[in-house]
C-alpha cells in the first residue's frame, strides 16, 4: 500500500511543529503599563500605600504594609537601605551605594510607585532606571530632575518579586512612595476570573496543533484510501 501524502496534509504536520516549538518557548505574562497615577487608581481596586514616612528602623530586610512587602538591596556593599527627605519635602528610601540594586518581594496583580534616582545631597537626578518583573516584564524609566516619576502596572498573573537598578550607575535608586492593589474588572487576587496562566495556555495550544495534525490525517486517509467490496479490491478515487 503506497501512501499520498497532500499539500494539505503537509502544512497541517508543519502547523503542529510550529505550535510544538512556540509552546516549548518560556512564556511571559502580559501586562500594562501607567504613566498616570489617575488612571492607574481608576484600573485598580484596594490601593495600599506606603509612604516611608515612619521610622524604618535598621532590619536588612524591610518588612512594610502588614509584611506583605519586603524591601532589601544586593550589591557589593554590605549598609542598610537608607531613608531620607529629597528636595522638594518628600521622605524617601534608597539604597546605599549606586551599584546597588533594589528588590521588593510581594504577591499582587498590580502595583504602582514613585521612582527616582538621588544623589548625596538627596536632590532628584533626572536619569534612567530599569524596572524587572517576576513575570518577565522590563521597563525603562526616565526620572525628571525635582521629583519622582510614577510608574504603574497591571499583570494578568500574580507578581512575586522586582528589581529596580540604575544601569548607568550615577545616582542611588529610591522610591517616594510604593503601593499594592487589586486589578479591577474581572480580575482578581484569587485568580478565579484571569485569563488562563502561560503554562495552561501553551498546553491548550499544543493540544489544538495535535488534535488538528491528526484530524487532517484522517480526512486524507478517509479520501485517498476508501476500499470497495469486489473479487479484486480496488481503490477509488
Amino acid at each position: 500500500m503506497r501512501f499520498v501524502t497532500s499539500q494539505n496534509t503537509l502544512c497541517a504536520v508543519m502547523l503542529a511543529g510550529c505550535t510544538l516549538t512556540f509552546g516549548c518557548q518560556p512564556a511571559f505574562a502580559l501586562g500594562t503599563w501607567f504613566t498616570s497615577n489617575a488612571a492607574w487608581l481608576a484600573a485598580v481596586n484596594n490601593v495600599r500605600t506606603d509612604t516611608f514616612s515612619d521610622s524604618l528602623g535598621r532590619g536588612r530586610t524591610l518588612n512594610r504594609l502588614g509584611g506583605d512587602l519586603q524591601i532589601w538591596e544586593t550589591g557589593t556593599d554590605t549598609d542598610h537601605l537608607y531613608s531620607g527627605i529629597n528636595n522638594v519635602g518628600d521622605r524617601f528610601i534608597s539604597v546605599s551605594q549606586t551599584s546597588n540594586i533594589m528588590n521588593l518581594s510581594f504577591t499582587s496583580f498590580a502595583f504602582g510607585g514613585m521612582f527616582a534616582v538621588v544623589d548625596e545631597g538627596d536632590y532628584m537626578l533626572g536619569t534612567s532606571l530599569m524596572i524587572t518583573t517576576s513575570d518577565g516584564t522590563s521597563q525603562p524609566i526616565n526620572t525628571s530632575s525635582r521629583e519622582g516619576v510614577f510608574w504603574g502596572y497591571v499583570g494578568d498573573a500574580p507578581i512575586a518579586w522586582m528589581t529596580i537598578e540604575q544601569p548607568e550607575g550615577n545616582g542611588y535608586v529610591a522610591l517616594n512612595s510604593f503601593s499594592l492593589a487589586t486589578p479591577a474588572g474581572e480580575l482578581s487576587v484569587s485568580g478565579a476570573n484571569v485569563a488562563p496562566e502561560p503554562d495552561t495556555q501553551r498546553l491548550i495550544i499544543v493540544g489544538s496543533g495535535i488534535g488538528f495534525t491528526i484530524l487532517a490525517w484522517k480526512r486524507k486517509r478517509l479520501r485517498f484510501y476508501r476500499w470497495t467490496q469486489s473479487n479484486t479490491n480496488s481503490r477509488v478515487a
